[in-house]
């Protein structure tokens, strides 16, 4: 059983969206980046900051045995003394934030304009692709509660006594992900190459994220834009990327964007503050897709002169953290059936650990008299022109639970 689930993580760890911890003989549990925060170098995945106060702290989290990866549920979030003795402090720091709308300015388009993503950062590297497994995760997002990192009394409650300063990092500017911060060094430890996997995905046109923009023209700003994002099934061919490919919508995934804008040829989904929710895919096991819904969320893109290309993008939002849990166990059993034993140890440990990322409250706001039931995350994408084919109904993996396991 031992050797079946280490393949199974090997093969999960293709997920980019959802983390799945397992150990092998003589590695860890999760474990955080060495370090982060405002003082890490490189360009951020942003081109706008607003008005604010903020810092941000540097941290390392200590990595547990494989051992007590299965059997601990209060110690996989922790920081060290560096981390709660080093802040930056900057009173006139801003915090990261899309672009400001522009003046009202109908699009003057005569047809829809359909980018599909063309290849996804999940925080292993930087936006030019250098690898950063330690920093990567702080380019990608935006500030989301208007908290500075420097305010750790601002924030919700961490979830099980983890570190407060491990949980509340930030990158520059404020920018909140804990998903990149304390979820995705579990993929990383397990196979480096996650984010290659998932690429691979997209490059053989298993599945994409496509976003349309109503009648955009050629002028750089439009105010408002009326957009959708819907992901994109599988296209059953290789992908070109330069116009001609026919990618299928997947079926109950388009989302309507109406306050979305372009504004210096950046292209954003809606104004700070956003309540919508939107569905990304997520590679699961045996080849499927799954979805993650990713809430108050934020798309930004950056679109050249030609409207052909989109590159930097950014989505930045909050994952309900026991929603997220729920999916995870579902996936789970399709890796070994015996997780669909209820209690299951090891699942139950890996959810708790999950649960230690949460860094915000679901509704995208900070309550220091609460508990945090949220996980803010921000990945980064590139994109290209394609168009929109026929709707197909989403696919789901196996569930060998479903029968009682």
């Amino acid at each position: 059983m031992r050797s079946r689930w280490i393949a199974a993580c090997v093969e999960v760890a293709g997920l980019a969206t959802l983390a799945l911890a397992c150990g092998t003989s003589g590695s860890a549990g999760p474990a955080s980046s060495s370090s982060h925060g405002s003082t890490a170098s490189g360009t951020v995945q942003g081109t706008r900051v607003a008005t604010g106060s903020g810092s941000s702290v540097t941290s390392s989290a200590s990595t547990s045995s494989a051992a007590a990866s299965v059997t601990s549920t209060s110690t996989s979030v922790t920081s060290s003394s560096e981390a709660s003795s080093s802040t930056a402090s900057s009173s006139t720091a801003t915090l990261a934030a899309p672009p400001a709308p522009g003046p009202t300015n109908a699009p003057n388009g005569t047809a829809t304009v359909t980018f599909a993503v063309s290849k996804l950062y999940i925080g292993d590297t930087d936006p030019d692709g250098t690898p950063d497994h330690s920093n990567g995760w702080t380019r990608y997002g935006f500030n989301i509660d208007g908290v500075a990192s420097s305010n750790l009394a601002g924030f919700c409650k961490p979830v099980d006594n983890a570190s407060p300063q491990q949980v509340h990092g930030e990158g520059p500017s404020g920018i909140e992900n804990s998903w990149g911060h304390n979820i995705l060094p579990i993929l990383l430890g397990i196979a480096a190459n996650t984010s290659t996997k998932l690429n691979a995905g997209i490059a053989s046109g298993s599945y994409t994220q496509l976003f349309s923009l109503g009648a955009l023209g050629a002028g750089s700003s439009y105010n408002p834009i009326a957009s959708q994002v819907t992901q994109g099934g599988a296209l059953l061919a290789t992908p070109k990327f330069d116009g001609t490919d026919v990618w299928p919508s997947v079926q109950g995934t388009t989302v309507t964007l109406g306050s979305s804008y372009l504004t210096g040829n950046t292209w954003v989904s809606a104004p700070a503050g956003s309540s919508v929710s939107i569905p990304w895919f997520t590679l699961g096991s045996l080849g499927a897709t799954t979805t993650l819904t990713i809430n108050h969320a934020v798309v930004s893109m950056s679109l050249d002169a030609a409207h052909a290309n989109a590159t930097r993008g950014v989505i930045s939002g909050v994952i309900n953290t026991q929603a997220y849990i729920a999916q995870i166990k579902a996936t789970a059993g399709t890796l070994d059936p015996s997780f669909c034993s209820p209690g299951n140890v090891t699942l139950e440990s890996v959810a708790a650990q999950i649960a230690q990322a949460s860094d915000i409250m679901s509704d995208g706001t900070q309550d220091p008299t609460q508990t945090c039931d949220g996980i803010s995350i921000g990945l980064g994408f590139d994109g290209a022109l394609v168009q929109v084919g026929a709707a197909v109904a989403p696919t789901s993996p196996p569930n060998p639970c479903a029968d009682g396991g």
